[in-house]
């Protein structure tokens, strides 16, 4: 829950509803990546980092956490069923994210 005296509590609420739309973006970066857009896989990969570097200051570090995995696993190329699986974790931690404020 999001602290009443806190003087950032409608921009943290803010970020907390946009979480789901910003893991659809990583989502379709990486799905147009997988048709052969190498440059989306960039794109997924920036996404993922700045998702990461902004959890922590919303309170949400499984957010980090998550998005970490997606970017280490960009960063690799590595476009498999591992990443569907950190994906669809993500997506269920943001929606539950979105509930908190």
């Amino acid at each position: 829950m999001i602290d009443d005296d806190d003087p950032f509590k409608e921009l943290s609420i803010e970020y907390l509803l946009a979480l789901p739309a910003r893991v659809e973006e990583i989502k379709v970066a990486i799905t147009r990546g997988r048709s052969g857009d190498a440059s989306a896989v960039d794109e997924a990969r920036n996404l993922a980092h700045r998702l990461r570097g902004t959890a922590g200051s919303f309170g949400v570090p499984e957010i980090g956490r998550l998005s970490g995995a997606i970017e280490d696993a960009l960063a690799r190329r590595d476009l498999g069923p591992g990443l569907d699986a950190t994906i669809r974790e993500l997506e269920d931690a943001a929606r539950t994210a979105g509930t908190r404020g």
